[in-house]
């Protein structure tokens, strides 16, 4: 598994076929792992258009994450790129209430 800045860990080994990717969001400052974290994917997802896909111009992945802490979550992350210094990259799921309740300041 490789780790990058965004402290996204990546490897294209996955649990289920469908997916292209699994990714794992760790935060270590908070000792917590993000079940599906758009802003680390998306980061991933230009990261891999400029080092590992560079002679693409788009690439689409679908990535599988959360599975480790008993949250599932499918992300899919869609890049292009139309000049050297210019990626788009676009990020897309499904979400759900992890938790509820209120917060009060007084």
């Amino acid at each position: 598994m490789e780790i990058i800045s965004c402290n996204i860990g990546f490897t294209f080994e996955t649990y289920n076929e469908k997916f292209t990717i699994h990714t794992r969001n760790i935060c270590p400052r908070n000792g917590i792992e993000d079940p599906g974290c758009g802003i680390g994917n998306a980061a991933l997802g230009a990261y891999l258009l400029k080092n590992k896909h560079f002679n693409q111009n788009e690439i689409r992945l679908k990535a599988e994450q959360g599975k480790i802490v008993n949250m599932p979550c499918s992300i899919e992350i869609s890049t292009n790129q139309k000049e050297e210094n210019d990626i788009q990259v676009f990020v897309g799921g499904k979400g759900r209430v992890m938790i509820k309740g209120e917060f009060n300041i007084e």
